[in-house]
């Protein structure tokens, strides 16, 4: 009987140490939406919820030797573009206690927002991940893993702002009427060369004679016997 409710008792423990491992609890749960702002602009918006007696740093830490700042990373897409950086909340300064400098951090929520413009008249899918550090009185996490997924849809207008946006293609092929005349200034490569030869024609030091350099329009060929 003894033995038996020993047993139970370790069977107990030993599950409440691995459901205790398995609940580990990220310091901040991040949701994802857009605001459209007009015709081909959005606004992202990601909105944290951040753990009791945790904080997540700003987006904007700079100091060298204190805590990373969050960061919003975007895979790179020809269907949209970024408009300015990402902007926060304003932020909770103090002195950090962990690293003993002035930081900016968020408590309880923080939303972090970056606008874009799509560039095409089809559905674009934007992702990306969102990196953070996050620290309480005595110790600090990095998360890096959280990916986000944006689903948006372009219009015609999205598709020619882009398009007046590119620089006209001005290549032509041989033969093409319309091909550029390339338009070369003798005066002035002639001046380079001149400049150039004046280098060459200085006394050297060992001799003292000069360096003579034919012009471009000198020729060199040899004289026969009349």
């Amino acid at each position: 009987m003894k033995f038996s409710c020993r047993l139970t008792l370790l069977i107990v423990s030993m599950l409440a140490v691995f459901t205790a491992t398995a609940q580990i609890v990220k310091p901040a749960t991040f949701k994802f939406s857009s605001k459209k702002i007009s015709d081909c602009e959005y606004e992202l918006q990601f909105t944290g919820t951040i753990q009791d007696h945790w904080h997540v740093y700003s987006l904007n830490q700079t100091a060298e030797d204190g805590p990373l700042p969050s960061n919003l990373i975007f895979e790179k897409s020809k269907e949209y573009q970024l408009i300015g950086k990402p902007t926060e909340g304003a932020p909770i300064k103090a002195h950090d206690k962990v690293f003993d400098l002035d930081v900016a951090y968020f408590e309880k929520t923080v939303t972090f927002k970056q606008k874009i413009k799509l560039l095409t008249d089809k559905p674009v899918t934007i992702k990306g991940n969102l990196e953070y550090q996050a620290c309480t009185e005595v110790n600090c996490v990095f998360e890096t893993d959280n990916p986000y997924e944006f689903k948006l849809t372009g219009t015609s207008t999205c598709l020619a702002s882009s398009s007046s946006a590119m620089p006209a293609d001005k290549t032509s092929k041989p033969g093409d009427a319309n091909a550029a005349v390339c338009e070369c200034d003798s005066n002035a490569i002639y001046e380079l060369w001149g400049a150039k030869k004046k280098e060459t024609d200085t006394p050297t030091e060992a001799t003292g004679e000069t360096v003579a350099t034919a012009t471009p329009t000198e020729s060199t060929a040899a004289s026969s016997p009349v």
